[in-house]
């Protein structure tokens, strides 16, 4: 398997992935840090069980004007992940994934941006293989709150460690 597939899978999975770990973290920030925890989840469940419904939730709260950009530079609107999404997050069988929040920031009224720090782990599953599949991926998100919902615009990759079986297969950013 490429690394470019591999990390199209982890790219994927980090659009769709949370754990009730950070839910019982210390919420700090109140109300609207307990919303965002739980947008967060909403891509874990779409990470363990990749079905169509929990997809649309896991995606529910990108903004129209949604932007993520890797530590490569490549960037990737809604539409571009959402078509990722389709068929990567189901070459991964997820066993277990949790996020960190690094740093919680309300600006002011309509901004937040969550340094987080994304753990992963899974089986990829390609016929013949059953490789185990490490990944960390640390990144810097904008919510913004549009007509009084919170929507994430924007995502910004750092650093991206990817492991198969034990080695490092990619290891991008800072």
């Amino acid at each position: 398997m490429s690394s470019n597939t591999i990390r199209t899978i982890v790219i994927a999975v980090g659009i769709f992935a949370f754990d009730d770990v950070l839910a019982r973290a210390d919420d700090g920030g109140g109300a609207v840090r307990s919303l965002l925890i739980s947008n967060y989840m909403l891509r874990c469940a779409a990470a363990f069980d990749p079905n169509d419904a929990k997809r649309v939730a896991a995606t529910s709260f990108l903004s129209p004007q949604f932007v993520s950009i890797g530590p490569n530079g490549r960037r990737a609107d809604r539409v571009d992940l959402l078509d990722l999404s389709q068929d990567q997050v189901k070459k991964l069988h997820t066993t277990g994934c949790y996020y960190k929040i690094d740093s919680f920031t309300q600006s002011d009224a309509d901004t937040i941006v969550v340094t987080r720090t994304l753990h992963i782990e899974g089986k990829l599953q390609e016929p013949g293989l059953g490789h185990s599949l490490t990944a960390i991926e640390r990144s810097q998100d904008s919510w913004i709150r549009t007509d009084g919902t919170w929507l994430l615009r924007l995502s910004v990759t750092s650093k991206i460690l990817v492991k198969v079986d034990g080695s490092v297969v990619e290891d991008l950013g800072t």
